[in-house]
């Protein structure tokens, strides 16, 4: 798409499209790298060049939801897309900062979350809800550090396999190499598996759409994780608190038989 657009039959390739696009919708914008940004922008000059005909573009996107490591997503591309849509097409900004999905008590750590240094990069303003009865919590588990002792005991016992005179060579075929990583996978694993365990036996109450409160059930529960790396920690995990869940490779991770 990129030598096309910008290869020497550019002006060819770009009538085709200008003459075939009437409205333009880009949703999740906040996941738009400069690569693709520079390919709309030709796209956008030849509406803001041709106002006799009767189109229309429009932007959605949320910069607190992008996905940085995605294709050199860049957020701050949505708020620069503003301002050119509103420079050259009398666009029109229309914030939505409330919500009618989450309870009051998720909005404000999202609220306290954002307003920090990062708020002015990617002009976050506090959001309120409509769902202002709703009860909600959020936690904030310790986070899991590296073991000093295994880390120091892992270095000595590599140190002494490296050595000639100290013990055999491990055999990769029957012993498998420690990974740190896969430790702290491993042990972030069993520290959400055990939340969710207690609070399901706590019997905590819960109310989905407006029906009676009842206790929270493993049905309830969704696992949502930043990378699928270590997806399979949180799956052995889960196995080994005997809570029920449907793997990743199915579908949702704790989309509960029960």
């Amino acid at each position: 798409a990129w030598k096309l657009l910008r290869g020497p039959d550019r002006d060819w390739v770009q009538y085709k499209l200008d003459r075939r696009i009437e409205h333009l919708l880009l949703d999740e914008f906040q996941d738009t790298s400069p690569t693709q940004w520079s390919l709309l922008l030709p796209i956008l000059d030849n509406m803001a060049d041709d106002r006799e005909r009767p189109r229309s573009a429009f932007v959605v996107g949320d910069p607190k939801q992008s996905i940085y490591g995605f294709r050199r997503a860049n957020p701050e591309l949505l708020a620069r897309a503003g301002e050119h849509l509103r420079d050259h097409l009398d666009g029109t900004a229309m914030e939505l900062n409330k919500s009618r999905r989450s309870a009051p008590a998720v909005i404000a750590f999202v609220n306290a979350l954002f307003s920090g240094d990062d708020a002015t990069t990617i002009g976050f303003e506090p959001h309120e809800t409509w769902r202002t009865k709703d009860w909600g919590a959020v936690e904030v588990l310790p986070r899991v550090l590296p073991d000093a002792d295994a880390l120091a005991a892992a270095a000595a016992e590599k140190l002494a396999r490296k050595s000639l005179i100290v013990g055999p060579l491990r055999d990769p075929l029957t012993e498998a190499l420690e990974d740190e990583e896969e430790s702290l996978a491993a042990r972030e694993g069993a520290q959400v598996a055990a939340r969710i365990r207690a609070l399901v036996e706590a019997r905590l109450p819960v109310a989905v759409d407006g029906q009676p409160p009842r206790a929270l059930g493993y049905a309830d529960v969704m696992i949502l994780a930043r990378e699928r790396t270590h997806l399979r920690a949180i799956e052995q995990a889960l196995a080994a608190a005997r809570i029920p869940f449907v793997g990743s490779a199915r579908g949702g991770l704790l989309d509960t038989l029960l």
